[in-house]
């Protein structure tokens, strides 16, 4: 029969490495999080940043702006670069490699901003077969935000690849509507 005196040693050595496994991962997860701060206030991505704020926020439709990016690969390689830093974070938050609370108290609001301002650019894709923007809306929903497209689009303009409709003609363009529709 095996004493308590050997049960003890055993116990405490078993708790002090799960403590300290615990705090460990829980580190690692902390300064993972914050390498996502220190990647977005990169000077380069800070540039890159404004491009897509500037992108974003032109005064132009959806259809304008999908336009745009099509002819400017400088803004599509901006673009590119700035939507795979957030996939990597929703993934990474999705997989729970980040410290949860601290990455909902720093990133909730950015992801709000971009996952909605870049719903008709996921929608055009997607219209298209592409599967994009699934982990960044997961994050969001995560997140407790309600995704719902907030781009217009203005009549008479047509998605890249598709001819240009005559705007006098009074024939809308149909394929060109996604105000306030919500991802899927």
């Amino acid at each position: 029969m095996i004493s308590a005196s050997v049960y003890i040693p055993i116990a405490t050595t078993l708790t002090v490495f799960l403590v300290g496994l615990y705090f460990t991962i829980r580190h690692f997860k902390i300064i993972r999080t914050v390498t996502y701060i220190e990647r977005m206030n990169n000077p380069s991505m800070i540039k890159t940043r404004a491009v897509v704020d500037d992108w974003l926020q032109m005064d132009a439709c959806s259809v304008c702006k999908l336009n745009r990016l099509a002819k400017d690969v400088e803004l599509r390689t901006h673009l590119i670069f700035f939507y795979n830093i957030l996939t990597e974070l929703a993934i990474a938050y999705n997989y729970r490699l980040l410290h949860r609370r601290l990455a909902r108290e720093i990133w909730t609001e950015i992801i709000k901003k971009y996952a909605n301002r870049m719903g008709f650019y996921f929608r055009y894709y997607r219209e298209r077969g592409e599967d994009i923007g699934r982990n960044l809306e997961k994050l969001a929903t995560s997140l407790g935000i309600d995704l719902v497209v907030v781009d217009s689009d203005a009549e008479g303009c047509t998605y890249p690849g598709h001819e240009v409709s005559d705007a006098s003609s009074g024939m809308e363009n149909t394929d060109t509507t996604l105000k306030g529709r919500r991802l899927s």
